[in-house]
């Protein structure tokens, strides 16, 4: 489950992704990229064996570690493109 409330999922911690919230969406929506970064960060825990490695707290900081050289310049272009 994606959400920007932890509450929403507290019973089952692994089960969700805190997001940020969409806020003032007609203001920031050319430039939330969240989405996009969130279908790299998922295709990377479709790979593994089991998600209980994972801290969803820290995808940000996992996917940036975890992506090869091509799936980063792929990120950039899709973020550069809305």
């Amino acid at each position: 489950m994606l959400d920007d409330l932890r509450r929403n999922y507290i019973l089952n911690k692994q089960q969700g992704l805190v997001i940020r919230p969409y806020a003032k969406c007609h203001k920031t929506h050319a430039t939330d990229r969240e989405l996009v970064k969130l279908k790299y960060y998922l295709r990377l825990a479709a790979r593994l064996e089991s998600l209980a490695e994972l801290d969803h707290c820290r995808w940000e900081r996992y996917l940036q570690k975890q992506l090869s050289a091509d799936e980063a310049a792929a990120l950039e272009r899709d973020l550069a493109n809305p």
